[in-house]
């Protein structure tokens, strides 16, 4: 769209244009480009002049897209199971596809991106710590921690795992797995087992996706403190861990409750101290 063209010649105008012809636009797969992608591809390429920029390769030149935005990229997905809803999920995965089982499993416990399970390799696993090193993760390398539950499925994983690659997830020919294959197979899955259904808004179905905001929404739920939370889904910014920050309500009604019996528990002992003070 702009390779060819100087910096300094690309005019706000033109980008404003460019967004909404990719609004317009369809995918690979025959659907409309979602405001999130058009929103990536618009970032990707305000990172590209931003660099230029910083290089000095146009001295002097405005970042043409730099305050764009892209109405409805905000919108978060919504949906996050239930624990009655999960156990319904993973046994009617594990009736139709172990192997679709095994994954989803390991990202509902651990809070793993698909890509990132399909990339696990048994040498990435230390059953000593229950731990996961991701390697090449959206985010760079970082840790995961797995439940005592997941270690049956590990290990079995592990012992099956692709001889050359060590792969643990890996097609008959023993080539790696596209997250693309697997998001759709999931999604077929899913309408097969009964969810879904009469729901319109892609931000409430339930994809492979749904099962890392289950965990972090799991956890907030319970009481962990949203850095934590953030930690351990691997989020760069606390910004994007905020979402769940919501979902805690009770702790923080809890921890004013605990604040109230401290201030009640003090006012009690001022007025014992005041009447022990009369008598005497």
């Amino acid at each position: 769209e702009f390779g060819k063209r100087p910096i300094a010649c690309i005019k706000p105008q033109e980008i404003e244009i460019f967004k909404q012809t990719l609004l317009t636009m369809t995918s690979q797969y025959g659907k409309p480009l979602k405001p999130g992608s058009v929103r990536n591809i618009l970032a990707c390429l305000q990172q590209i002049i931003s660099k230029a920029l910083e290089w000095e390769m146009a001295p002097g030149v405005t970042n043409p897209i730099a305050r764009l935005r892209v109405p409805g990229a905000d919108r978060k997905r919504q949906k996050y199971l239930t624990h009655e809803e999960a156990r319904e999920l993973l046994r009617g995965l594990k009736e139709l596809s172990p192997q679709m089982h095994d994954m989803a499993y390991i990202a509902l416990y651990t809070g793993m991106r698909l890509g990132e399970v399909l990339a696990l390799k048994a040498d990435d696993i230390d059953f000593g710590s229950r731990t996961i090193h991701i390697q090449d993760g959206k985010t760079g390398s970082r840790t995961a921690y797995f439940p005592r539950r997941l270690e049956t499925v590990l290990r079995e994983r592990c012992m099956g795992c692709e001889p050359t690659s060590r792969h643990l997830f890996f097609t008959r020919k023993g080539t790696p797995i596209k997250t693309k294959v697997i998001s759709c197979k999931f999604s077929q899955l899913v309408d097969k087992i009964g969810f879904n259904k009469d729901i319109s808004d892609s931000l409430y179905k339930v994809t492979f996706h749904t099962l890392r905001h289950t965990f972090c929404s799991w956890l907030a739920m319970s009481g962990i403190p949203i850095q934590v939370v953030g930690a351990l889904a691997g989020h760069k910014e606390l910004e994007m861990t905020q979402r769940y920050a919501k979902l805690s309500s009770a702790t923080k009604r809890n921890a004013l409750d605990c604040l109230e019996n401290i201030l009640e528990e003090t006012e009690t002992e001022k007025g014992r101290h005041k009447e022990e003070a009369r008598e005497e």
